[in-house]
């Protein structure tokens, strides 16, 4: 049928090397669709998508998304873990509201969930705490669909080393496919530092990706910032100067920037 629950574990799909994050939380571009089905084909890419709560899925949507798993981009589903992500659509701090997205998603061709802000804008005030709601939240994920490839957005760098190995355990064994990202919003080249924390090494490069956006990003610094990346051995990234709502407005040049360093012998 059209629609479908997600499955076994997912494989990792699509081409091989460093790949593509590219967060689009909007669907009013049917441009975007091929340009990232296009992408795929030629870099690993993992699309995270969002559907609005709706009695009936949307159909468009769907199709959409197969289009992107067909040609190798994994699907992973946006869920509305707070108050402050985007997309926002309601409060949505109770774990029965989230399950309720949960369930509106995993109705939709997919490879998994995207978790926001799991170290989001508390994570001054309570990381315990914190970490104790996602600790439910991907409980949740993995009885509704166990084989699902789940994204969570931080901690990294930030992490307190005392919950590190709780933060591994969300991730579940090196073999699957799950992926923490990084966000630096401000100032990317500053910060690759943090990325020889020993933490951000254990596990397959696959486990990681960083995340630039907006006034940090821009295709003058394209090249140097993914050359970075692929230095230190990180598997995805995100690296765009619009919101969350599109692509990068060099998109071709970042793709062909990640292809080229996917080929180099260097």
């Amino acid at each position: 049928g059209l629609l479908g629950l997600l499955g076994g574990r997912a494989a990792p799909r699509g081409a091989r090397g460093m790949g593509l994050v590219l967060p689009l939380y909007n669907h009013q571009f049917d441009s975007d669709w091929v340009a990232v089905a296009d992408a795929a084909r030629r870099v690993p890419l993992i699309a995270v998508v969002a559907a609005a709560p709706s009695p009936e899925p949307n159909a468009e949507l769907a199709r959409n998304a197969q289009a992107l798993r067909d040609a190798g981009a994994t699907v992973l589903w946006y869920v509305y873990t707070r108050n402050g992500s985007m997309p926002c659509c309601e409060c949505c701090e109770d774990l029965a509201i989230i399950e309720g997205h949960m369930d509106n998603v995993l109705r939709y061709p997919g490879d998994g969930i995207f978790l926001d802000n799991i170290f989001g804008k508390d994570r001054n005030k309570d990381p315990p705490g914190n970490l104790r709601k996602f600790q439910q939240i991907v409980a949740a994920v993995r009885a509704r669909s166990p084989g699902a490839r789940i994204m969570l957005n931080g901690p990294g760098h930030a992490a307190p080393p005392e919950l590190q190995p709780a933060y591994d355990a969300l991730m579940g064994p090196d073999d699957f496919p799950s992926v923490w990202m990084e966000s630096y919003e401000q100032n990317f080249r500053e910060k690759w530092v943090h990325w020889d924390s020993p933490w951000l090494h254990q596990g397959p490069p696959s486990r990681w990706a960083a995340i630039l956006h907006q006034g940090a990003a821009s295709e003058s610094n394209l090249h140097e910032d993914v050359a970075a990346a692929k230095e230190r051995g990180i598997g995805w990234i995100d690296h765009t100067d619009t919101p969350y709502q599109g692509l990068a407005t060099y998109f071709e040049e970042l793709v062909a920037a990640v292809e080229a360093a996917n080929n180099s012998e260097d």
